[in-house]
């Protein structure tokens, strides 16, 4: 299938270590015009979950929202990882966990229109606990609440970080599903 949009060219108009914002020249049913994108490192959430069906969150203060939230771990993928070993990696420093077993329950796009930031979402079982190793930058709290608790926080709106409402629902149907 065609694309009903062109790229003819891009320009970086700011970029950092975290991201890049671009203006790109689109074509559009025959029409030029700009396009602004903001482009940032593939990212991952995890979702932790012991044998009593308890979930780990993190309470975190959000510049951009203003305001505390509840959310799962979530980061950035490096460069040299896979989005496995990037959740693996984050898990272990926010919140001290390892698991046994890692499972892939897709993808989320947060904001397809003008943002590039694919997020791989996963299921953590069979966890251990140890000490975290938090940037010095990360104030976080743990929360520890059942999974059914999250997805009613979810449907309250009291969790509203988006890859953290689509990976808890994700969670809840694929455990009801394999029962």
């Amino acid at each position: 299938m065609d694309k009903p949009i062109k790229k003819l060219s891009r320009k970086s108009l700011y970029k950092t270590p975290w991201f890049e914002f671009v203006e790109d020249i689109i074509e559009r049913k025959g029409k030029k015009e700009p396009h602004a994108v903001l482009i940032m490192p593939k990212g991952i959430s995890i979702l932790p979950m012991d044998e009593k069906g308890n979930v780990y969150l993190v309470r975190q203060y959000r510049y951009a929202a203003e305001e505390y939230e509840i959310a799962t771990v979530s980061g950035g993928i490096d460069k040299e990882e896979t989005p496995i070993e990037g959740a693996e990696r984050e898990l272990k420093e926010e919140l001290g966990i390892t698991a046994k077993e890692i499972i892939d329950l897709g993808i989320v796009w947060p904001f397809t229109e003008s943002v590039y930031c694919p997020t791989y979402i996963f299921l953590a079982k069979g966890l251990t606990f140890g000490k975290h190793d938090r940037e010095s930058t990360e104030d976080i709290k743990t929360v520890k609440i059942s999974l059914e608790k999250a997805v009613e926080m979810v449907q309250n709106s009291e969790i509203h970080h988006a890859q953290s409402c689509v990976l808890i629902l994700k969670s809840y149907l694929y455990l009801n599903k394999t029962k």
